[in-house]
This record gives structure tokens, C-alpha cells and sequence, in this order.
């Protein structure tokens, strides 16, 4: 089985966003707390704190906290989970010599969203086309949202986890699927065998000689956020126009990331599709990119030393 993620765009109500809005909050709420409890434990006792430590509490705590109930164990276990990779990232950082980026306590309009690791809790039904409802909760706690969006792999398609988002006001649904090998599978349209090598200038420069343009989806972009940001400097910081104008700036920064990412897939595809083999170069476009700031004889980066 292979696993593949789909993306749903949520349409929920008012009183569904404030709901799930509400359901972020308290996500948030208990990841600073198990944060809390780690650190104050080490530094008053000198003891660590597991993961396995902080899920066996979770029942005290929907046992006095019953706004906690509705959210659901699993989607509970995952946010302390997320602290616990946190951790493990941090602690592998800390032996490597790397900056070690110590786990940081989140706001909730900060705080990304929540999951569902496994198919309990949540269900989405599919109406033709795209056209789509997502329900999660169950019994009288149950909340069903519209949304939009589909996947191509048919019935076979078994669901894996959930991951429910909010970005710049938007809700999202990202659905993990395993799907059979023969579902992932798609025609090709051509046996060529190219050679193509990534650049600056061109985006892809085949061996043939053909080129495709780099989109500079930024550079276009750019007088509309030079203008957004001169506006928002002129606003009182923390004022509703500085924050409606912030809002607007990162919706403008989100449309570049679609527009990136559109034109990569796509791109990609129609190679995949038409070729049999594709060779590239192993390169680090960011080192060429870094290098390329300073000057032809001393680039920035270049510390002047002859290699001994």
C-alpha cells in the first residue's frame, strides 16, 4: 500500500469556525502546559518527563476540564506527541553541534492546527465531483463542515489520518490515504529519455536545447507587497489597520507559495508523463545563489584563505 494526502478547502459556518477555532485553543492550551510541566520538572527535580508520562494524565484532565472531551483522546495524544518530536528533535540537534532551537510555547493564533492520527473521530464523504463533507466528532459532540476537493484513486482508497489547518482565515482538511500501487499508477505518453539541468535564469534547460522560463512569481509580485508594506508601516503597530494590512500581506505571500507550487506540479507531471528516464544534475541551487551575491573573484561567503 502506498500512502498518498489529499487536500480538502473547509467551508464552515460562523458558529462551526468558532467552534473549531475554540478546538485550537484548547490544543494549544494543553501543548504549552505539557511544555510547562517538562521544564519546571527538570529544573526543580532534575527528572524527564515522557510522553507516555503525560498521555496517562490526559483522563484527569478531561475528568476536570470537560470542554477537553469533544476534542477526542487520539487528537489529544497527537498535540503531545507534536512535543514530544519537538523534543527529539532538539535533544538529536544538541549531539549533532547544530543550534539546538529549544521547544518554544505557542499562541493560539499561532498554533497551526490539530490532528487525528488514525480513521477514529472524523469521516469524509464524498458527493460527486468536488463537492465534499467532512464530519468529525461523534455522538452529540459530532460537527459536520462543508468542503471542496477530491481524489483520483477510487473506493480503494483507505483513510490514514486527518490533519485539520487554519492559514490566513482558510480552513483546511489534509487527508493521508493508502492506496493500492496499481491507483497510484499512470500512463505515460511518451518513451523519451532527457537531460535536463536546473537553473537560475531558465528554470529547466533540456539537453535538446529547449528551455522553461523561470515564472519569477516574486518579482512580479513584488510592487503589490512593497505598496501593502509601506501602508502597514505607516499604522500604529497592534492597531486593527496594522493587523488587517499584516493579514493581507501574508495572504499575498500564501498566493506565491499556490502559484510555486501549481507550477512545479504541473511541470513536473508533463516531464514524468513524456519521459521514461530523466538524468539531472546534483547541484545546490541555494550555495549557487549565495555564491552569486558577492563578486566574480571574491563571492560572498569566500573567506579570502588559500586551501592548505
Amino acid at each position: 500500500m502506498e500512502r498518498r494526502k489529499v487536500t480538502f478547502k473547509l467551508y464552515p459556518n460562523a458558529v462551526e469556525a468558532e467552534r473549531l477555532t475554540g478546538w485550537i485553543r484548547l490544543h494549544c492550551e494543553l501543548y504549552n502546559a505539557a511544555l510547562e510541566e517538562r521544564i519546571d520538572a527538570w529544573r526543580k527535580h532534575g527528572k524527564s518527563i515522557s510522553y507516555y508520562d503525560q498521555q496517562n494524565v490526559l483522563p484527569e484532565i478531561k475528568a476536570a476540564r470537560a470542554e477537553f472531551v469533544e476534542l477526542g483522546s487520539h487528537a489529544l495524544q497527537q498535540t503531545l506527541r507534536k512535543l514530544d518530536l519537538a523534543f527529539q528533535a532538539f535533544f538529536r540537534r544538541v549531539k549533532a553541534g547544530q543550534t539546538p532551537g529549544f521547544p518554544r510555547f505557542k499562541s493560539s493564533r499561532r498554533f497551526s492546527g490539530f490532528c487525528y492520527p488514525d480513521p477514529a473521530g472524523w469521516k469524509v464523504m464524498q458527493h460527486g465531483g468536488r463537492g465534499a463533507t467532512l464530519r468529525i466528532g461523534s455522538g452529540k459532540h459530532a460537527m459536520s463542515i462543508r468542503a471542496r476537493g477530491q481524489h483520483r484513486f477510487g473506493d480503494g482508497a483507505k483513510p490514514n489520518d486527518l490533519t485539520i489547518t487554519r492559514r490566513n482565515g482558510q480552513w483546511f482538511a489534509s487527508v493521508t490515504l493508502r492506496v493500492p500501487e496499481q491507483a497510484c499508477a499512470r500512463a505515460r505518453t511518451g518513451e523519451a529519455q532527457r537531460g535536463v539541468d536546473f537553473g537560475l535564469n531558465d528554470w529547466a534547460t533540456f539537453d535538446d536545447g529547449e528551455t522553461i522560463a523561470n515564472p519569477r512569481f516574486v518579482r512580479n509580485e513584488m510592487p503589490r507587497m512593497a505598496d501593502l508594506q509601506r501602508q502597514q508601516a505607516r499604522k500604529k503597530r497592534g492597531s486593527i489597520r496594522y493587523r488587517r494590512l499584516g493579514a493581507q500581506v501574508a495572504k499575498l505571500h500564501e498566493r506565491i507559495g499556490n502559484l510555486r507550487r501549481d507550477f512545479l506540479h504541473k511541470e513536473t507531471t508533463r516531464m514524468a508523463m513524456s519521459c521514461a528516464v530523466i538524468a539531472t544534475e546534483q547541484l545546490r541551487t541555494r550555495n549557487m545563489t549565495r555564491s552569486a551575491s558577492g563578486g566574480r573573484k571574491s563571492p560572498a561567503g569566500w573567506s579570502g584563505r588559500k586551501p592548505g
